[in-house]
């Protein structure tokens, strides 16, 4: 007997709330290891390969469900309807045939007549359905059987427990068993996509789920150690009934005869792409919808399915105050609210089996594209660097595979990973705050390009590399690649920096000396051996273009920043503080130690004014003395570094953004990342004029200051933190600015150069898949 087994067979002797209390300790513990996974999974966006989109033009679709699982959550079924029909919503209600309630009849009549949809849910509800193959078929002849009786033509298994072969069995249009991510299921395989997908028979060709998902979204990747255990990862199917003239739902164009939805040939999957309710608020205690409202801003960006299943049983619907295993109903009418008043006219609302219904009819298209196998290479830390994540989330959301080989931090464990839908492997510890000389300097350098050249090497071999993307510093890492290179891969060198004028200013020597020569003449080898180089702005692709390459074959790509990564998020801070904020490199060339001088002035003006530092880099004691000096402690405070998924958040409890770099320097240069980040959560900046930042903003999108000037630049700050005039129309100015120059409306160009670069070759036939 397997644990799985153990726990259904001694589940009905353990009160709800002890079960809930396990499963919320266990949940806690793995959610600190998901959070690159839930509760969004950024691979799963992939839309099918043929997929054109929903009706009438619609952004995306939104539907819902429900599981009533007790006696307790069939009672609350009419209450939870009415709920719903206030905000001009309909759903599916799903029923448990044989458990510890009966359906009326008259319940099942009232919902149907009233726009809503009935479904099968599981047969006992005892985890026992898929304990063998046998125990499925005589149970798929009772919920035939109900299906029939209740005209449901949706299922949706028992703890999201599946075997997708099995389902077969049934006689429906489509399954909801599956989700897009959800790690804290007891089977916790995702079928890793928000879209629906069409399940063949065996017979059909379909030999595993994992499979065929990833070919219906156009991803190769390998199975996981986990998915290798359990091949049984698919999803369910959908319904049919007649909606009146009364509801909001928006009918599919395609109209299907029932006889010829449900047949032998398979079904629609409909995985649940918003987290349960009882996920949010009775194992992790949530206070609020926050994550509800996120990942439905990030489906809807994504033009996908927004798919919820929530449970009358847990909702507190009446008069009394939520207990131990309820959650308050203002966190669902809220929801309802949020989806109604923000997305207006954007949405499909829809039933389940109508989702289905809509989606079966496409017919799979031939695929156009082989996916291709690229590595990303850069002396970096994957997770801090935004500009690398890009790239790769891009590639492998088209289905191609991608390595991406980098650093670890200076006390983490070298390893191999998964992540962003990419294999990460962490070959070297890089050490932070690095100070010496410039040999000190290159050695890390050296010894990174030289690991990396034999796992490069290795894994071509095994799986030939059809690009690798090599991102400065340095340059002359692209030499790394020349085994590949001279089997037939192409090279990308991106030019993050201008590595001879930053080591110039890094280490003082001058524009003729024989360091600053020496890189120049690495610079242009390495651009004549790249078969195409990306640089960061346009200045210095001026400059590069003079030296080191011809200009048809660069590209520009400033670092835009990622609408799904920097969308707006809320403050969540509720106290009177005014916080500046800097995250960023702590180098001389940034000037942190202009806006620290210019503290006391804003400390005067504004007294619970407060400066918050986040990252590090190798002039952090000189700033840290310098605080200490003007007796700052308490108002600037160093915060360490933050992964780029938790930047946006802390922006956005921000009050104003600085970017006090020097112009007299590399940084008269050097693109800042962090004023379009800033501008992305709405956030007002105050930043040194400098020749980089007056080729891209102008004065109506930021507060610009004379470069190194103290006075202005603390004045600047005070400005824009007490006036609301100016904070407004900076705001305005600036969120335009982002909406036109996000990563958006660079990546089809990005995607463009790789495919130029590489000749694609068509596949063959894939199987029938949405």
């Amino acid at each position: 007997m397997n644990s799985r087994r153990l726990y259904y067979w001694i589940k009905p002797f353990v009160p709800q709330s002890i079960r809930m209390s396990l499963r919320g300790f266990f949940a806690k513990r793995r959610r600190e290891h998901c959070t690159d996974i839930w509760p969004i999974a950024e691979f799963a966006a992939t839309p099918p390969a043929n997929w054109s989109g929903w009706p009438n033009g619609k952004d995306f679709c939104f539907c819902l469900s429900h599981d009533a699982e007790s006696k307790r959550g069939l009672d609350r079924v009419k209450q939870l309807a009415e709920l719903e029909m206030e905000y001009g919503f309909r759903s599916s209600f799903n029923f448990i045939p044989e458990g510890e309630y009966s359906v009326p009849e008259e319940l099942r009549s009232w919902l149907i007549e009233n726009g809503f949809e009935v479904g099968v849910h599981d047969l006992h509800h005892n985890g026992k359905l898929y304990q063998s193959k046998e125990t499925f078929t005589q149970s798929a002849r009772k919920i035939n059987q109900y299906a029939k009786e209740w005209g449901a033509v949706g299922f949706r298994s028992g703890f999201m427990l599946r075997n997708l072969d099995w389902i077969h069995q049934l006689d429906i249009e489509y399954d909801a068993s599956t989700f897009d991510t959800d790690p804290f299921e007891p089977q916790p395989d995702a079928a890793h996509t928000i879209f629906p997908f069409w399940v063949s028979r065996k017979s059909e060709g379909l030999t595993n789920l994992e499979s065929q998902i990833d070919r219906k979204v156009g991803q190769v990747r390998p199975r996981t150690a986990a998915e290798d255990k359990n091949p049984n990862i698919i999803s369910d199917h959908h319904s049919n009934s007649t909606v009146p003239k009364s509801s909001n739902l928006h009918p599919s164009p395609f109209t299907l005869h029932p006889s010829n939805v449900a047949s032998e040939a398979g079904y629609v999957e409909l995985p649940y792409t918003l987290p349960q309710d009882s996920t949010l608020f009775l194992l992790f205690k949530e206070k609020t919808n926050e994550i509800w409202k996120r990942k439905l801003d990030w489906i809807a960006r994504q033009k996908g399915m927004a798919f919820l299943n929530l449970h009358p049983d847990y909702i507190a619907l009446g008069s009394k105050a939520p207990s131990t295993t309820e959650f308050h109903p203002d966190h669902y009418r809220d929801f309802l609210e949020y989806v109604r008043s923000k997305y207006e006219g954007r949405y499909w609302h829809a039933l389940p089996k109508e989702v289905a219904r809509h989606s079966r009819p496409l017919q799979p298209a031939k695929q156009t594209r082989v996916p291709k196998n690229v590595c990303m290479l850069a002396f970096t830390n994957y997770e801090s660097d935004g500009r690398i994540i890009r790239y790769t989330q891009t590639l492998a959301k088209r289905g191609d595979h991608v390595d991406v080989i980098a650093c670890a931090k200076e006390n983490e464990s070298q390893s191999i990973s998964d992540r962003d839908g990419a294999t990460l492997h962490k070959i070297y510890n890089r050490k932070e705050n690095r100070t010496g000389g410039a040999f000190s300097y290159f050695v890390p350098l050296v010894l990174f390009a030289i690991k990396a050249f034999f796992i490069i090497t290795l894994n071509h071999f095994k799986r030939r590399y059809d690009l690798i993307h090599v991102h400065n510093i340095p340059e002359w890492l692209v030499f790394s690649t020349w085994i590949p290179k001279f089997t037939g891969a192409k090279i990308i060198l991106d030019l993050h920096d201008l590595v001879p004028e930053l080591f110039s200013a890094k280490f003082k020597r001058g524009s003729r000396s024989l360091l600053d020569s020496s890189l120049k003449l690495l610079e242009r080898w390495s651009c004549k051996f790249s078969d195409h180089v990306i640089i960061s702005n346009d200045l210095w692709k001026r400059t590069v273009t003079q030296r080191s390459v011809e200009e048809s074959k660069c590209s520009v790509f400033f670092n835009n920043i990622d609408p799904d990564l920097f969308y707006p998020r809320e403050k969540t801070r509720r106290d009177d503080r005014k916080i500046v904020i800097f995250p960023g490199s702590l180098q001389w060339h940034q000037g942190v130690d202009i806006a620290i001088r210019a503290f006391p002035q804003v400390k005067a003006a504004i007294p619970k004014a407060e400066l918050h530092i986040y990252g590090g880099g190798g002039v952090v004691c000189e700033l840290e003395g310098l605080v200490e000096e003007l007796n700052l402690e308490d108002t600037v405070l160093f915060r360490g570094r933050l992964p780029i998924s938790d930047i946006p958040q802390a922006i956005a409890n921000a009050d104003l953004g600085v970017v006090p770099k020097r112009a007299d320097s590399f940084g008269n240069e050097a693109y800042s990342t962090k004023i379009m980040e800033f501008m992305s959560q709405r956030l007002p900046t105050v930043i040194s004029r400098t020749a980089i930042d007056d080729f891209y903003f102008d004065d109506s999108q930021t507060r610009f200051c004379e470069s190194g000037n103290v006075e202005e630049f603390a004045k600047a700050m005070i400005d824009t933190l007490t006036d609301e005039t100016l904070r407004a129309s900076l705001i305005e100015n600036a969120s335009a600015y982002v909406a036109k120059n996000d990563w958006g409306s660079k990546r089809q160009e990005y995607l463009s150069i790789v495919d130029n670069l590489i000749e694609s070759e068509p596949l063959s036939e894939p199987d029938a898949l949405l």
